[in-house]
């Protein structure tokens, strides 16, 4: 699994899925699942697609058992090399964090933040970080809903955090 496969920019059936359980409002994360649920340690490649993006970038944009499926399985596969593919940056600059920061819950932010991300304070192109991402989105946010709390709690630990080099 993880071979480059026919899509336009390059992505395997799984980067695919991912990618579309984003955009599939109503329609679950169940292909992306299916493809990912009988996968063991050490059978998932890290490909990177003709935009930047890596596995993590597009499960970003799925469900939070996709992201965490995953993770597991590109850190079982190259341990040593995992902070790098958690923090692999796109063409454009963009991390996982900061796919994760546009999504709605805070929940695959603060996941992947336990496994390592550390590119909160990394601007991409646009000059935009995770963090400023975030902030943004508490503007519009009620500050008592469990979103806005979620997001508050990812700045905080971000915050407390030695700066990354």
């Amino acid at each position: 699994m993880g071979k480059a496969g026919p899509a336009i920019n390059g992505d395997c059936a799984i980067g695919q899925a991912l990618y579309l359980t984003g955009k599939a409002e109503g329609y679950g994360d169940q292909c992306a699942w299916t493809l990912l649920e009988d996968l063991q340690p050490g059978e998932l490649k890290n490909i990177v697609n003709n935009t930047g993006n890596n596995l993590l970038n597009l499960a970003a944009g799925s469900s939070v058992r996709c992201a965490e499926k995953v993770c597991i399985l590109l850190k079982s596969t190259d341990e040593a090399n995992f902070p790098n593919i958690i923090n692999h940056k796109t063409k454009n600059q963009s991390t996982a964090l900061h796919h994760a920061a546009s999504r709605p819950s805070p929940n695959i932010f603060n996941l992947y933040l336990d496994y390592g991300a550390t590119t909160w304070s990394d601007p991409d192109k646009g000059g935009n970080t995770p963090i400023s991402i975030i902030q943004d989105k508490l503007l519009d946010l009620d500050p008592q809903s469990e979103e806005a709390k979620g997001w508050l709690k990812a700045i905080e630990y971000c915050q407390k955090q030695p700066s990354v080099i």
